[in-house]
Parts: C-alpha cells; structure tokens; sequence
C-alpha cells in the first residue's frame, strides 16, 4: 500500500492583509509543531506529531488564502527572507502572485531550502515580502486572508 505523506502546516501569518502601491512584508510564524531539521537533511523536510512524523516531505509551499480583488491589481513579486528597508534579490525571488484567482500557491521549496541553510536563518519566522510590478490602479484593491507555509510532495 502506498501512503502519501499529507500536507502539513508549517507557518501562518497572524491577520488579513490589504495590499495596496507600496512594498509590503507579511510576517508567518513557524508552529510550535514545526521541526527545523539540519541544513545536512536538506531539502527533505520532516515535521514532528502525527502518524507520519518521520516521512519525508519533498516540497514546501506557500499559499495566499482567501484572496479579494476589484479592479485590476498588479501582479506582486514575492521574495523570502527580505529584511525590513532592504532590497530584495533575484535569489530570494519565490515567484510572482496572480491575482485573478481567490486562492494561489506557489513551489517555493528551492529557495526555502537554500535560505534554511544561512547563519541568520530565523527559527521562529519568515518574512514574506510582496512587491508590485506597478502602482495600484484607481479602483483597485487586493486583500489576502491568509499566507502559509505548507509541506507536502509534488504532483
């Protein structure tokens, strides 16, 4: 019998987010029942309780939830571990965020691992930062429920 490992969730933000012209970052917090294995185990990912503790996890990935749009908003660039008044870097670009959808989810499991294996990775939090391609258009909004961080397996 084959048993697939299920989704877990890995980290959330805390409240809903309105997106508006300016670059914002959204902060998740890691679970308490989130394992950090050693960079040496990457890029599988484990993660404590539950049956299927000890299985691997090949993919990570973060979901923007309950999204609400009106007018035409721009897509965002989404790049991870970006500290506050820096300019982020293609290689902490996870990918960009379309927003005519209510619920989008992004493979970011590349640049996850290689940013877990950095000196001043952050046990307890990530950043996530979302950067417009272009000014918010006059009657246009984007709001986002929720942002997690996800394990799972590819397809």
């Amino acid at each position: 019998m084959d048993v697939r490992p299920v989704p877990r969730l890995f980290a959330v933000s805390s409240e809903p987010q309105v997106l508006g012209s300016c670059p914002q970052v959204i902060t998740l917090r890691f679970l308490a029942s989130a394992h950090h294995p050693p960079p040496s185990r990457l890029p599988k990912l484990s993660l404590v309780g539950g049956p299927l503790a000890d299985a691997p996890y090949q993919a990570v990935f973060l979901n923007f939830e309950d999204m609400l749009g009106r007018g035409l908003p721009p897509v965002f660039d989404i790049y991870l571990g970006v500290p506050p008044c820096t300019l982020p870097s293609d290689g902490n670009h996870a990918g960009a965020l379309p927003c005519s959808t209510l619920h989008a989810a992004l493979d970011i499991t590349e640049v996850f691992t290689r940013l877990r294996t950095k000196p001043e990775w952050d046990q307890k939090h990530l950043q996530v930062l979302l950067h417009p391609r272009h000014a918010m258009r006059a009657g246009a909004a984007l709001s986002i429920g929720r942002v997690s961080l996800y394990t799972g397996q590819r397809g």
